[in-house]
């Protein structure tokens, strides 16, 4: 097969011969692109067009329900120990009233029901962990407001004014440090103090300043070791920097009962406790709740 080509400059003319076979192989190639071209083109309409992998959304959908079952059971675990603080209160505040705890119904077992689920079974739902997440609250609720008659009562008697008088946290000890402004031992820079220093061996007993319950025990930047006791009236004591904490959240304490021994954890500079008093919330000074504090300085 011949191919002519006419150009226009000198009006020459150009032939090519073509065989078949040379025209065969480039059309073929052309042809197979092009089907390429239009499967490929397809193949992206229809993923676009598909609907999504059930699979994969199941299993997003289960970690979504998952997640927040854990942290329901996390919340739930707060609210128990919650529960355990208020009921060694509620004792403890029932013996110093005189008041008989059946009355106030303080022992008995949260109000807890709905579904029975069998752990081995199978693992508790959603719906139910919300449920007794929200009779929990319930609970807590209650008792709180008990609580709050069992403290009025208290006041209505007198029996508040002896818990304002604090023992010394550690009785093998001495001030070395006043509540208020002062030189930061670290930094010579001047600082607030918000509590009392009490230097002494390191582990001699610290002791409870006065009966109550404690509210919380850990470890916390600054404080180091550190026991945290709830007294009526919204009185919290604070004893830091301990070498080792020996009693529990929760557990009612007696005014003079050991409750860590003294170390010099955290941002200390030698063996001694923090104390601090809290008066809803706000540090005060110590001084004006311990009895026989002059010439301990």
């Amino acid at each position: 097969m011949n191919a002519i080509l006419f150009t226009k400059v000198g009006g020459r003319s150009l032939v090519l011969q073509l065989n078949r076979a040379r025209c065969f192989v480039p059309l073929a190639l052309g042809f197979l692109l092009l089907c390429g071209a239009l499967l490929q083109a397809g193949y992206q309409v229809g993923r676009a067009d598909a609907p999504p992998d059930t699979a994969t959304a199941s299993v997003s959908e289960q970690n979504l329900a998952q997640a927040q079952i854990n942290t329901l059971a996390q919340r739930m675990g707060q609210m128990r120990a919650q529960v355990q603080r208020l009921e060694a209160l509620g004792q403890r505040l029932s013996q110093v009233a005189g008041i008989n705890p059946d009355d106030f119904s303080l022992e008995a077992a949260p109000a807890l029901g709905g579904q029975k689920v069998r752990v081995a079974a199978a693992a508790p739902s959603l719906s139910v962990m919300q449920q007794a997440v929200d009779q929990l609250t319930q609970f807590i609720d209650l008792r709180e407001r008990r609580l709050t008659v069992l403290d009025r009562l208290l006041a209505g008697r007198g029996y508040t004014e002896p818990h304002f008088t604090f023992g010394e946290p550690a009785t093998q000890a001495f001030v070395s440090s006043d509540f208020g402004v002062r030189s930061d031992p670290f930094t010579g820079l001047s600082d607030f103090h918000s509590g009392l220093d009490f230097a002494g061996r390191a582990g001699s007993p610290i002791v409870a300043a006065a009966d109550g319950v404690v509210s919380w025990v850990g470890t916390r930047a600054g404080y180091g070791h550190m026991v945290e006791v709830s007294h009526s009236n919204g009185l919290v004591t604070r004893y830091g920097h301990n070498q080792r904490n020996l009693v529990h959240s929760g557990e009612v304490v007696s005014k003079g009962q050991t409750i860590a021994l003294l170390g010099s954890t955290g941002r200390s500079t030698g063996p001694h406790v923090h104390f601090e008093v809290l008066q809803a919330g706000v540090a005060v000074d110590p001084a004006q709740y311990l009895a026989g504090l002059a010439g301990k300085k």
